[in-house]
């Protein structure tokens, strides 16, 4: 990343040639209060968004949907709007959000998405999530030209913002303060000087320093003080980061490379343990959040979803089981910290168990991918085709059969009889089209129910293969399948 410049851009409207937008990484902001509501929105479970420029397009787009699964949100001149369901404050969207898709229109934030919408990867930032903003132009900055930190401003993007650019130099203070090599950094103008000004500003002071701001004083005098505090209240929101989609959709991604656990290299041999020869393998299907391509968007599991896990847990309550290895993905941790909590088992997060990529797909149901691109959804089912900038079919597979395998031979070397993995329909389509030798249509065809669990069991034998040693005991399991004695009932489940 020698010599990477990173540009501030005070108003969307000074954009410039030289910036090399087409070939840039943009962090737009508006703190307040577009895109802190809408990351608010997606810490709370919006599984997507839509920032569109005027009421209009945001009626036009309301006919896509049905009613029941979108909100309408959004502010004119800091009004309510007549009609919508929500107005522009994060706080409103701390309940009611889970599970829907939000469209949004606000005099500044969303007016700005026009002119940056042509970048190479365009993400949402404010100070709720600075964490997430830094990490990922840390983790992009090799693939991009410029970082650019483009504020909305006000006057409907006609005049400056210091809320704004104050949250741009908070960023450029973090980004400098976690990068390896800051000096390689290269700011323009703008950036330093609006790093200069947040310098001026001791950290103790600056809850103070942000409220005497002309745009935190004017909505003090809307009596939305509560607004202005939420809003502060840096990196509430740590890991979610809005990234807008070739579809045009906002969908919240979960920050992987900067997960706050790490796991070890699995255990393949233990001097003071004998490995056993049978292990039991749980693997708990998360919620699938609809008929959405949900795949890496990171909502909280829904409480259709947590009331299944419940039983479930009772499935397992007579196991004793040796690790809980999960998925880093949010549903599927709160999944596993319900199974630890209840068998005392410890969590170990595996990368590989997460959910399949889906790309420019993400967020889109299965029918809207093949009208959006015709004829892609089975090319990729092909096996090695990727160019929706997500995974081929090859690598996913290979990637969550290759960790599932990892994990059960690891707890094998414990010396442990049972494990639970916690992941998403895809790991245990992958995982069941490994052992059983399907094809690809198998793959697709394989409906999992959320909630459920499915049960392999590894028996050791040194004259096969690791994938030979696998038998499917049930798949798709929920606790009114079983038995009093959580013996199957004969039929249930998911037939393969």
């Amino acid at each position: 990343a020698e010599g990477r410049v990173i540009s501030v851009v005070p108003l969307p409207k000074l954009l410039q040639p030289q910036h090399n937008l087409r070939n840039s990484l943009v962090v737009l902001i508006d703190v307040l209060r577009t895109t802190s509501t809408v990351i608010t929105a997606m810490g709370e479970g919006l599984h997507a968004a839509e920032l569109l420029p005027n009421i209009l397009a945001v009626k036009h787009a309301e006919t896509r949907y049905d009613r029941g699964n979108i909100i309408l949100g959004g502010e004119q001149q800091r009004a309510f709007i007549p009609g919508f369901d929500k107005d522009n404050s994060p706080r409103s969207y701390l309940e009611g959000s889970a599970g829907k898709t939000g469209l949004f229109v606000t005099t500044n934030g969303t007016r700005a998405v026009s002119w940056v919408r042509g970048s190479k990867l365009l993400v949402l930032g404010s100070f709720l999530n600075i964490e997430a903003v830094v990490k990922t132009i840390l983790f992009h900055m090799n693939a991009v030209s410029t970082i650019l930190l483009v504020c909305s401003g006000t006057d409907r993007g006609q005049t400056r913002s210091a809320d704004d650019e104050l949250c741009a130099a908070a960023i450029l203070r973090s980004l400098i303060e976690q990068a390896q090599s800051p000096a390689s950094f290269i700011l323009d103008d703008t950036a330093a000087a609006v790093l200069r000004s947040l310098q001026a500003t001791r950290r103790d002071t600056f809850p103070k320093h942000f409220q005497q701001l002309p745009a935190a004083m004017a909505l003090a005098e809307l009596g939305l003080q509560a607004d202005i505090d939420f809003c502060i209240d840096i990196n509430r929101y740590a890991s979610v980061l809005p990234v807008m989609t070739a579809t045009g959709h906002f969908v919240p991604l979960l920050v992987h490379f900067a997960a706050t656990v790490v796991v070890p290299p699995p255990v393949l041999s233990c001097a003071d343990t004998e490995p056993v020869d049978t292990v039991a393998v749980y693997v708990i299907s998360t919620d699938r959040a609809g008929t959405q391509l949900t795949g890496r968007v990171d909502p909280r599991i829904s409480d259709a979803a947590r009331a299944d896990i419940s039983g479930v847990l009772e499935i397992l309550s007579s196991e004793s089981v040796g690790i809980v290895a999960t998925s880093p993905l949010r549903r599927a941790r709160e999944v596993a910290q319900l199974v630890a909590a209840e068998s005392g088992a410890s969590i170990e997060i595996y990368n590989g168990l997460s959910a399949v990529d889906y790309g420019e797909w993400t967020g889109l149901t299965p029918e809207q991918v093949d009208t959006f691109f015709p004829g892609d959804q089975a090319t990729w089912l092909a096996g090695s085709w990727a160019e929706h900038d997500g995974e081929s079919w090859n690598a996913l597979v290979e990637r969550q059969w290759g960790t599932f395998a990892q994990v059960v031979l690891s707890v094998r070397a414990r010396g442990d009889r049972s494990a639970v993995v916690v992941t998403h329909q895809s790991t245990v389509r992958s995982i069941l089209t490994s052992v059983r030798g399907w094809s690809q249509k198998d793959w697709s065809g394989l409906d999992i129910p959320q909630g459920s669990v499915t049960c392999l069991r590894y028996q050791h034998a040194e004259d096969r293969k690791t994938l030979e040693c696998f038998t499917v005991e049930f798949v798709g399991l929920k606790r009114v399948d079983f038995q009093e004695s959580f013996v199957p009932r004969p039929g249930a489940g998911v037939q393969v």
